[in-house]
């Protein structure tokens, strides 16, 4: 079992209300860029939707903690995800 780290590394550029208007490409690139442990192997696995909201959780925990730092997870979405690897 492989799981989806929520690592961020670094600064982002990203911005939110810009997030769905990215090519599935785009999100990849941003996703890796910014959590160098998740492959773009790895990342196939996903649909797109998904791609985006792991994008949008990891520059929110990018940016410095405190009390603007919000990150809230969707009704819709489970509080833990993972996924089985590929053999």
């Amino acid at each position: 079992m492989s799981l989806l780290k929520f690592e961020a590394v670094g600064s982002s550029e990203h911005d939110l209300r810009t997030s769905s208007r990215l090519t599935r490409e785009q999100v990849v690139d941003r996703i890796t860029s910014l959590n160098p442990t998740a492959s773009r192997e790895f990342l196939d696995g996903f649909e797109r939707e998904q791609l985006v909201r792991y994008l949008d959780h990891l520059t929110e925990a990018a940016k410095p903690r405190g009390r603007e730092a919000k990150w809230r997870r969707p009704g819709d979405a489970p509080p833990m995800v993972w996924r089985y690897a590929r053999r």
